[in-house]
């Protein structure tokens, strides 16, 4: 079961009772039609945020609205719009040496699949990579990707999330499950998806 409310950062302050109302919602409706028809195992991913358990997710498709998206397509929509318009620098949130783990949605929906198969325990698996990444080295990257030249100026006096989000993934990875996507090879997936998408827009 993997249907859920999300947002950015900015989008959880500013409607955070919205949210769990939302999710509690969804989650109660989804099982009370689960036991009405006997179903026998539900596994259930929950968002690292929270306590089978994902870590941040990226992919195609994400939603670039600057006001409620995450900190990938934040930083991917910024220095494009950075490099479109000839900027000198970009305005870069967070604190350099935090860190954050991210996987692929493609990864994750295929970890999920596998511990309906494999995994039959009572008790949670932490499902991400096991690694995690500098904002430093994601700004980066993120540049890298863009083929933005500028300037990258900290604004450390923005709003930040967590200082460290990585998960332990030993549990999940003794049962034979990795990862296959590579976090840099999905940035440039999703950011070539993105500017092609951008300029049919325009």
């Amino acid at each position: 079961m993997e249907v859920a409310k999300v947002g950015g950062m900015f989008a959880n302050m500013d409607n955070p009772v919205g949210f769990l109302f939302s999710n509690f919602q969804i989650q109660t409706n989804l099982l009370d039609a689960g036991r009405e028809v006997k179903v026998e195992r539900v596994l259930f991913p929950r968002s690292s945020w929270i306590s089978l358990m994902p870590t941040n997710l990226h992919s195609l498709f994400y939603d670039f609205n600057l006001k409620s998206i995450h900190i990938l397509p934040v930083r991917l929509r910024k220095s494009r719009n950075a490099k479109v318009n000839d900027a000198d620098s970009v305005t870069v949130w967070g604190i350099k040496k935090s860190t954050k783990e991210s996987l692929h949605v493609d990864d994750a929906t295929l970890a999920v699949l596998y511990c309906v198969v494999n995994h039959d325990a009572d008790l949670h698996l932490n499902v991400g990579i096991g690694i995690e990444t500098l904002i430093e080295e994601l700004a980066r990257i993120v540049k890298q990707v863009v083929d933005f030249e500028g300037v990258s100026n900290w604004a450390t006096c923005s709003p930040v999330g967590t200082s460290r989000n990585v998960l332990d993934v030993s549990r999940l990875y003794a049962m034979g499950w990795k990862h296959n996507i590579e976090l840099e090879e999905a940035i440039n997936e999703t950011y070539g998806w993105f500017d092609d998408a951008f300029q049919i827009a325009s």
